[in-house]
C-alpha cells in the first residue's frame, strides 16, 4: 500500500509505504489518529496541516514533526495523523451571545443550542459555515459551566450533562448514542480469534442499596420524616444478597421525586413595570383554573415558592413566583440573563396548556403515597438499569472471516457477541466503541464493545433496553378450502380457491385475448402507433412534445404560448434570414417582469392603416448601438450615364476602400418616410487626382444597380457586404447592442452570394437564432460552423466533459472521457422519483385560476384562458419531462417508501432548475435527512444533496414556494457520485497503425473495463479486458480475450488472473497455413503449471493432456476399437510389458526369447487340450 503526503494547499511532497505494525485507531468520543511508521532516503520536511487521505477520510499534523536521521540516506519517521475531529481541539468556547466573546461563562441551554454553540465556534475560527449539527437528544435547558476549554473538551462536558455521547460524520456533529445497523454476530471461531472481558470499574458492586429521598417540598414535622420514605418504612433494597452484605446508597437518581402536583396553565396575562434602573419591563402573570390549593396557606418558612416549567418555551426554566389569594393569579418574578434581555420574554414566554410544578411549599397530605409510589417503582427501574453488563469486551478480528462474509464493522455498529462462558444465555447484544485496525489490511482490527457508556457514577449510566415484540401468525384451517395448482383441471367453484401461480396465469391469458381483440381496434398510448382512418378529437387534443403537419387549416382562433418561426431563422441585420414571432421578457419600471410580442422578417405590406406608438429609423452605417466592422465611403455625386459614383474623400483625408467585385449596400429612411435601398457591384475603383487636395474626388463604376438610381444623394453611405470575385473581401463583422435579440457579434461571410448561410459565427445572446436541429437556442454563448477549443468543458448538468483533438505531423487523435450516471429506479428508496408512471405513489397539491370578462369565462376557442397558481406535476422543460413544483408540494406516504438498513446513512439528493426563487422544504420532518432553505432563481441545473440516518418514520414531503424543475430525485445509501461511471474513449491514427480505444471505470459494481483494437500493416488486433477491484482499487480479477489476424496466422486466446487464489489460466488456439493448435493452460500459486494441448497438421494429430477423456466408440484404421464397456478388439497386438488379465481366451501363442525370435509355441486341439 502506498498513502501520499500532501501540504495544506494540496501540492504533494511524498509517497510513502506504512509498515505492518501501523494502526488507526479510532474511538467514541475520543481521537481518531493515523499512526504511520515509515523510512524515506531523502529528508522530506513534515509541518502542521500537511495530510493523508486513507478510507475515506482525511488525517492532519497538528504540529511540526522531525524524522530520526539513521544515515546521510535513512530517515526514520513515526509520526500521528489526525483525524477531522482534531480541529475541535484548536477552538476554544466564545460565548457569541449579543456581540459577547467572553471565554469564561455559563449558558442555560437545551442540548440543540449547546451543540450549535461549539458548531459556531469551529465555524468562527475555520471561516465557514460547514460545520453543522446532526442528531440531537431532545432535552429540556441545561446550565453547562464553560471556562477557558477547547470545543472537543466541551463536547464531552455536554454529553455528561445530557446523559449521551457524541460522534461526527465529515463536519457533522451529532450528539446521541452512537449506535447503528442491525446486530451482526461474532464470537470464536465466528470473525473473532478471541474473546476477554474488562469489568468497569466505575460501577461499584453492591448487594444492599439505601435510596435516599428527596427532601424537596417535605416538612418533618407534617410527614414524619425528613426526606421521602419508601412505602411502609422501607430502608433499603437487596440483590444477590448471598454474596454477602455489600453497602452503597444513591441519591441523585432520585431527586426528581417528591410530592408535587403538575399544574396546567389556563391564562395569562402582562402588565408593563418600571424597573430601579429607570428601565421599562414587562411582568407576566398565568392561572391555573385546576389549582384546588392555596399555595399560601402551604408556604415552608424561609424558602421562596419555585415553579419549573415542564413544557412549552419555557421547559426545564425555574422561576421564582408570588401566589395572590384574591385573584388566584402567579406572578412570574422577571430575571435578567443578560443585558437588555429579560425571561419570560420575547418567544420565551409562559403560554395556555404550558405544565408546571410547584415547589418550596408543603403539599396537601393525599400527595405523599402518590410521591412514595413513584419512589418505589423508580427505585426498581434503577436496580434494573444498573444490572446491565456494563463490562467492556476485546477481541481481535478475523479478517479472513469478516471479508468472506463482506462484514463492515464501525464506529457504533450492533454487535451480537457469542460466548457460552461469559453470557448465561449465550449472546449478549453490544455496539463497537473502539477499533484498532492495521493500515495495511483494514480488516485486521481489534475491537472494543460494551453495551452502556459510563461517566463515572451510578445514576449517569445510559442503557437502551432493546424492546422485544412477539410476532404471533394466524394459522389458516387448510381442511377448508381446496387451492387449484395450475395443472389442476377442476373448475372453480365457491369452495375451493386458485393458488397464485395459476391466477397469474388466468389474467395473463385474458389480458393477451383482449390484447389481440383490441389491437385492430384502439390506438396504443405505450408504443408508436398508426391510426389508418381520420380522427376526430370533439374535445381538442393536447401534444406535448414535437408534431410534425404535412399542412394546416385553422377554421376558428389559433393562440400560440411559445414563438412562431420559419424552420430557420438568425435575428439582425444586415445577415438576418428568416422570420420568427415571440415573446421577449423585459423590466418594466415597476420591477415587474413584462412580455413584449417581437416580429422580424424581411419585408412588410400594410395595405390599410398602420398605427405605430414609436418608430425607430435605422440606416446602414457602422456606428452607434450597431456597428459594422467593412469598408464604408460616402457618396458625393453619381452619373448614371457612365455607371459612375463619385466620393467624397471628407476633404482629401479618405481613400477609395472598395475593389472590383465589392457588392456595396445603401439603406435608410427619408425625412418624408419613404424608404431608401438600393445594392450594385464595384466594376472599377479608382483614386482621384491627388494634386487637387481637398477637391479630390475618388470613383467607382457599378453594374447590377438594383434600386432606384435616381434615389442615389450626396451623403448616402456605401458599405461593402459581399464580393462576387475575392473570397478575402465577402467578410462582414457586425456588433451590436440594440437590435433583437443584442448583444451579440457576428461573422457574415458572403451575405448577397450565400444569403441563407451568411452568419458563419454568433459570440453572445443566441436567442435570435432558430435552427432545424435545436429550435430556437437560449441564453449567451457561441453558434458557429467550426470550433476549435482547448481547456475544460462541462455541461449544463454539472458533468465534465474533457475533449481533446490533436494533429500534429504523422497523428491524428482524438480522446473523450465522460461521466455518466448509472442510477436505476431499484437503487432508489423512493418509488416512481423517475416520475415514469406519471405521478404513482405520489400526493400533490395543484390550483388553476380561470380568466373571466364581465362574469364570462374567457374562452379562447380550445380551451379556457387560465393560470397555474399551484402546480405538482410533470411538465416540459429543456425539451425533456420533468417533475414541476410551483408553489405547491408532493408527499409519497412511509408505506410505500423502501426501508434501508437501520442506522444506515441516507442521501438525499436533488438535481434541479430554479426559475423562480423559493423556500425548500425536502425529507422527512423530525429526522434526518431534511432541509429547509432558499434557492435562488438561476440559469441551468443545480444539484444539492444532503445526507442523515433516517429513522424510518414519517412520510418524505417536496415542499417549494417557488417555481422549481426536478430533473432527478433520489433516496439512495450511496451519494450521487458513487452512481457516476467515468467512460472515455481514445481514437489514434499515424502513418504506423491506427488505434481505438474505449474504457469504462464503475464504483457500485467495481469493475474497470476496457476495449479496443489496433490496425498496422502487420495485422489486426482485437481485445476486451474487465478488472474487478477491492474497495482499495487493487486487482482482484483480471480477465482478457483477444484476437489477432495477421497474413501468416489467425489466433484468439482468453485468460483470468485470480490475486486471490494465486492463479492464472488461459485458453486458446491459433491457426497458420501448417494446421491449427488448441491450448488451455493453468499456472498454480506455487509456480507449477498445468498445460494441455490438441496440435492438427496435414499429416497428424497430437492431443497432450495430464488426463484425456474420449467418449463413445473410438475406432483406429478399422483396425482398433475401444468400445463403450471397455474392451479393446484389434487385428494384432505387441506389448513390451506385463500383460495381467483375470480371464480370456486365445487360439494359439508363440513363445520368443529376448532378441524376439520365436522359440516354441503353445496351441489347443478342438478338444481342449494343450
Amino acid at each position: 500500500m502506498e498513502l501520499k503526503i500532501y501540504n495544506q494547499q494540496g501540492v504533494f511532497k511524498t509517497a510513502v509505504s506504512p509498515s505492518d505494525s501501523d494502526r488507526h485507531v479510532k474511538e467514541v468520543m475520543n481521537d481518531n489518529i493515523l499512526n504511520l511508521s515509515f523510512t524515506l532516503y531523502e529528508y522530506v520536511e513534515l509541518g502542521v496541516n500537511d495530510y493523508v487521505d486513507f478510507e475515506g477520510e482525511r488525517f492532519t499534523l497538528l504540529e511540526d514533526y522531525k524524522p530520526e536521521q539513521k544515515s546521510t540516506v535513512e530517515y526514520a519517521y513515526s509520526c500521528k495523523f489526525y483525524g477531522i475531529e482534531s480541529e475541535l481541539k484548536k477552538a476554544k468556547v466564545l460565548k457569541m451571545v449579543d456581540g459577547d466573546d467572553e471565554l469564561s461563562f455559563s449558558y442555560d441551554a437545551t442540548a440543540a443550542e449547546h451543540l450549535q454553540l461549539i458548531c459556531d465556534n469551529i465555524n468562527r475560527i475555520k471561516g465557514t459555515k460547514n460545520w453543522v449539527i446532526g442528531e440531537v437528544v431532545s432535552s429540556a435547558n441545561v446550565n453547562i459551566e464553560y471556562d477557558k476549554i477547547f470545543c472537543f473538551d466541551a463536547l464531552s462536558e455536554i454529553a455528561k450533562n445530557f446523559n449521551t455521547e457524541w460522534w461526527i460524520e465529515g463536519t457533522t456533529i451529532n450528539l446521541s448514542r452512537c449506535e447503528h445497523g442491525t446486530p451482526v454476530s461474532l464470537g470464536y471461531g465466528k470473525g473473532l480469534l478471541r474473546l476477554s472481558r474488562v469489568e468497569n470499574d466505575t460501577v461499584p458492586f453492591f448487594t444492599r442499596l439505601y435510596p435516599l429521598g428527596s427532601t424537596r417540598n417535605i416538612v418533618a414535622s407534617d410527614y414524619g420524616h425528613r426526606r421521602l420514605q419508601l412505602p411502609g418504612g422501607v430502608r433499603y433494597v437487596e440483590r444477590n444478597i448471598h454474596l454477602g452484605i455489600v453497602e452503597q446508597a444513591e441519591e441523585e437518581a432520585f431527586a426528581y421525586i417528591f410530592p408535587k402536583r403538575i399544574g396546567t396553565v389556563t391564562g395569562v396575562r402582562t402588565e408593563e413595570a418600571t424597573g430601579e434602573d429607570g428601565n421599562a419591563f414587562t411582568i407576566y402573570y398565568f392561572t391555573d383554573e385546576g389549582l384546588n390549593f392555596d399555595p399560601n396557606t402551604y408556604e415552608i418558612e424561609g424558602l421562596v415558592k419555585q415553579v419549573s416549567f415542564q413544557g412549552g418555551e419555557l421547559n426545564g426554566r425555574d422561576f421564582e413566583v408570588n401566589f395572590n389569594s384574591e385573584t388566584k393569579e402567579f406572578e412570574i418574578i422577571t430575571q435578567f440573563p443578560y443585558e437588555n434581555q429579560q425571561l419570560p420574554g420575547g418567544l420565551l414566554i409562559p403560554k395556555p396548556g404550558d405544565e408546571y410544578i410547584l415547589w418550596n411549599i408543603r403539599m396537601p397530605k393525599e400527595y405523599y403515597p402518590l410521591a412514595e409510589k413513584e419512589f418505589e417503582e423508580a427505585v426498581q427501574k434503577h436496580i434494573e438499569s444498573i444490572s446491565i453488563d456494563t463490562s467492556v469486551y476485546k477481541a481481535p478480528t478475523d479478517y479472513i472471516y469478516l471479508d468472506e462474509n463482506h462484514i463492515d464493522l464501525k464506529l457504533g455498529r450492533r454487535v451480537l457477541l457469542e460466548n457460552e462462558i461469559y453470557f448465561p444465555t449465550g449472546t449478549h447484544e453490544s455496539r463497537v466503541t473502539k477499533i484498532s485496525r492495521r493500515v495495511n489490511n483494514t480488516t485486521d482490527m481489534d475491537i472494543e464493545c460494551t453495551y452502556a457508556v459510563d461517566y463515572g457514577r451510578i445514576n449517569q449510566i445510559e442503557s437502551n433496553i432493546v424492546d422485544i415484540q412477539a410476532a404471533y401468525k394466524e394459522q389458516l384451517n387448510k381442511d377448508v378450502l381446496t387451492v387449484l395448482k395450475s395443472w389442476d383441471s377442476i373448475d372453480p367453484t365457491e369452495y375451493n380457491v386458485l393458488s397464485a401461480v395459476r391466477t397469474i396465469r388466468t389474467i395473463a391469458n385474458s389480458l393477451s385475448k383482449l390484447e389481440k381483440e383490441t389491437a385492430d381496434k384502439y390506438l396504443r398510448k405505450d408504443i408508436p402507433d398508426t391510426a389508418k382512418e381520420l380522427e376526430t378529437f370533439l374535445k381538442g387534443i393536447k401534444v406535448i412534445g414535437e408534431a410534425l403537419v404535412e399542412s394546416l387549416t385553422v377554421e376558428k382562433d389559433s393562440t400560440f404560448k411559445g414563438l412562431l418561426s420559419s424552420e430557420v431563422f438568425t435575428s439582425g441585420f444586415p445577415g438576418g434570414t428568416g422570420w420568427a414571432l415571440f415573446w421577449k421578457e423585459v423590466l418594466n419600471a415597476a420591477g415587474v417582469k413584462e412580455k413584449k410580442a417581437v416580429m422580424e422578417l424581411d419585408e412588410m405590406t400594410v395595405r390599410g392603416v398602420m398605427r405605430v406608438y414609436e418608430f425607430v429609423i435605422s440606416q446602414l452605417m457602422g456606428e452607434n448601438g450597431t456597428r459594422l466592422t467593412t469598408d464604408m465611403m460616402r457618396v458625393d455625386h453619381i452619373d448614371a450615364g457612365t455607371k459612375t459614383i463619385y466620393l467624397d474623400t471628407e476633404k482629401g483625408v479618405l481613400y477609395n476602400p472598395f475593389r472590383p467585385g465589392d457588392i456595396l449596400m445603401v439603406q435608410r429612411f427619408s425625412v418624408d418616410g419613404i424608404i431608401k435601398q438600393y445594392e450594385l457591384q464595384v466594376v472599377t475603383a479608382k483614386v482621384g487626382d491627388t494634386s487637387k487636395g481637398e477637391e479630390r474626388l475618388d470613383s467607382i463604376t457599378y453594374k447590377n444597380f438594383v434600386g432606384d438610381e435616381g434615389s442615389v444623394v450626396f451623403r448616402d453611405v456605401l458599405t461593402r457586404v459581399d464580393s462576387a470575385t475575392n473570397s478575402d473581401r465577402k467578410g462582414v463583422i457586425k456588433q451590436t447592442s440594440v437590435e433583437e435579440g443584442s448583444p451579440y457579434l457576428d461573422v457574415l461571410y458572403g451575405m448577397k452570394t450565400d444569403p441563407d448561410n451568411a452568419v458563419r459565427l454568433r459570440l453572445g445572446r443566441l436567442a435570435g437564432i432558430i435552427t432545424y436541429w435545436w429550435g430556437q437556442l437560449q441564453g449567451y454563448g457561441l453558434y458557429s460552423n467550426n470550433a476549435y477549443l482547448l481547456g475544460d468543458f462541462r455541461l449544463r448538468t454539472g458533468e465534465d466533459v474533457r475533449t481533446k483533438f490533436e494533429i500534429m505531423e504523422g497523428m491524428l487523435q482524438s480522446a473523450m472521457q465522460s461521466v455518466v450516471g448509472t442510477m436505476t429506479e431499484e437503487d432508489n428508496f423512493l418509488k416512481n422519483a423517475s416520475f415514469q408512471d406519471d405521478m404513482a405513489y405520489w400526493e400533490r397539491e395543484s390550483d388553476m385560476a380561470l380568466f373571466d370578462i364581465g362574469g364570462q369565462l374567457l374562452d379562447l376557442g380550445v380551451n379556457f384562458y387560465s393560470e397555474k397558481n399551484k402546480v405538482a406535476d410533470i411538465d416540459s422543460f429543456d425539451g425533456r419531462f420533468m417533475l414541476r413544483i410551483k408553489r405547491s408540494h408532493i408527499r409519497q406516504l412511509n408505506a410505500d417508501i423502501t426501508k434501508p438498513e437501520d442506522g444506515s446513512v441516507i442521501f438525499l439528493t436533488l438535481k434541479y432548475h430554479c426559475a423562480e426563487e423559493g423556500s425548500l422544504t425536502a425529507g422527512f420532518s423530525g429526522s434526518a435527512p431534511y432541509v429547509e432553505q432558499v434557492i435562488p432563481a438561476g440559469e441551468g441545473f443545480d444539484i444539492l444533496e444532503i445526507s442523515g440516518v433516517w429513522n424510518g418514520t414519517g412520510d418524505f414531503l417536496l415542499k417549494f414556494t417557488g417555481d422549481l424543475y426536478i430533473e432527478q430525485l433520489t433516496l439512495t445509501n450511496h451519494p450521487l457520485e458513487d452512481y457516476k461511471k467515468e467512460v472515455s474513449t481514445k481514437f489514434e491514427q499515424t502513418a504506423e497503425h491506427i488505434l481505438a480505444v474505449a474504457e469504462e471505470v464503475n464504483k457500485i459494481d467495481h469493475t474497470i473495463k476496457t476495449a479496443g483494437w489496433i490496425t498496422t500493416a502487420d495485422g489486426n488486433k482485437l481485445w476486451a479486458t474487465i478488472d474487478r477491484v477491492d474497495v482499495l482499487g487493487n486487482r482482484v480479477t483480471t480477465h482478457e480475450s483477444s484476437f489477432h489476424v495477421t497474413a501468416q496466422q489467425i489466433n484468439a486466446i482468453v485468460s483470468r488472473v485470480d490475486t486471490i487464489d494465486g492463479t492464472i489460466s488461459n485458453a486458446g488456439w491459433i491457426t497458420t497455413a501448417d494446421g491449427n493448435k488448441l491450448w488451455a493452460s493453468k499456472t498454480l500459486e506455487d509456480g507449477g503449471a498445468i498445460v494441455s494441448y490438441i496440435n492438427q497438421a496435414a499429416d497428424s494429430v497430437t492431443i497432450n493432456a495430464k488426463h484425456i477423456k474420449l467418449e463413445g466408440l473410438v475406432t483406429a484404421n478399422g483396425n482398433v476399437q475401444f468400445t463403450t464397456d471397455g474392451k479393446i478388439i484389434a487385428k494384432n497386438g505387441e506389448f513390451s510389458g506385463t500383460v495381467v488379465g483375470v480371464s480370456g481366451s486365445f487360439k494359439s501363442l508363440n513363445c520368443v526369447n529376448n532378441s524376439g525370435d520365436i522359440v516354441g509355441g503353445i496351441s489347443f486341439g478342438s478338444d481342449g487340450k494343450m
